[in-house]
C-alpha cells in the first residue's frame, strides 16, 4: 500500500496510490488484486471574484484467480460515492471522479457559501465474463457547503445525487446532509497489518 504526494509548480496538489496483494499456495498467486490511480486538487482559480478549484479522481482495479476475497463493487469511493446497491460484482473496475468547488465572496448573517457540482462514471466487467460484457454507470450532482466559523459545528454539507440507470436496491435521487465535513490527506502511516482493501477506504487516505 503506497502513496506519493506531490505540488507541482503551478500549486496542484497530486497523490498517487497503488494497492496490492496476494497470497502464494502451491505455485500459484490466488486472491490477488491490485488498485492504482491519483487524485489531483487543483490550485485556486479565478473568475470575476469567484474561486474554483477543481478535483479530480481516476483509479483501475483488477483481481486475478479469486477464491475467498470479496468480489469488485461499484458502492464504494472507488466507484459511485452514495450508490447503494451492492449486487453488482465483477473482477475488473475503471472509475472517474470530478467535483468543481465554487468559493462566493458572500456572507449572509456570518454564513460562508461554497456551491459544487459532481459527476462518477464507474465502468465494471462481470466475472469471469469478456470486458465487451462491462456495464457504465454514472452519477450526477451538486450541492453546497456552509460554513460560519462564530458557531461550534464546522463545515455542513447538503448534497443531491441523481443516478440515471435504475438498478435493484439503488434509488434514482438521493439527498444527503453531513456535519463536520473536513478534507485532509492522511497524516498516519503506521497501522497494523491487513489484508488490501480494493473496495472501501477505511483510513481516508484517498478522498
Amino acid at each position: 500500500d503506497a502513496n506519493r504526494y506531490v505540488i507541482s509548480n503551478k500549486g496542484d496538489f497530486i497523490q498517487y496510490f497503488v494497492r496490492s496483494g496476494s497470497y502464494f499456495n502451491d505455485g500459484k498467486l490466488q486472491d490477488a488484486g491490485v488498485l492504482l490511480g491519483t487524485s489531483i486538487f487543483t490550485q485556486l482559480m479565478l473568475m470575476r471574484n469567484i474561486k474554483i478549484r477543481q478535483y479530480i479522481r481516476f483509479s483501475y482495479t483488477k483481481q486475478f484467480n479469486r477464491l475467498a476475497t470479496d468480489a469488485l463493487t461499484i458502492n464504494n469511493p472507488f466507484g459511485l460515492r452514495y450508490f447503494n446497491s451492492d449486487s453488482l460484482l465483477g473482477d475488473q473496475r475503471i472509475s472517474l471522479h470530478t467535483e468543481t468547488f465554487f468559493f462566493i465572496n458572500y456572507k449572509l448573517l456570518g454564513f460562508k457559501f461554497a456551491p459544487f457540482m459532481f459527476g462518477d462514471v464507474a465502468l465494471l466487467k462481470p466475472e469471469n465474463q469478456k470486458f465487451s460484457k462491462s456495464g457504465l454507470y454514472y452519477g450526477l450532482g451538486g450541492g453546497v457547503r456552509i460554513r460560519n466559523e462564530n458557531l461550534v459545528f464546522n463545515t455542513v454539507e447538503m448534497r443531491l445525487v441523481y443516478f440515471p440507470r435504475k438498478t435493484e436496491g439503488n434509488n434514482s435521487f438521493k439527498l444527503t446532509l453531513a456535519a463536520n465535513i473536513r478534507f485532509r490527506y492522511n497524516s498516519n502511516y503506521v497501522k497494523a497489518p491487513d489484508i488490501i482493501q480494493l473496495n472501501n477506504d477505511d483510513a481516508n487516505n484517498i478522498y
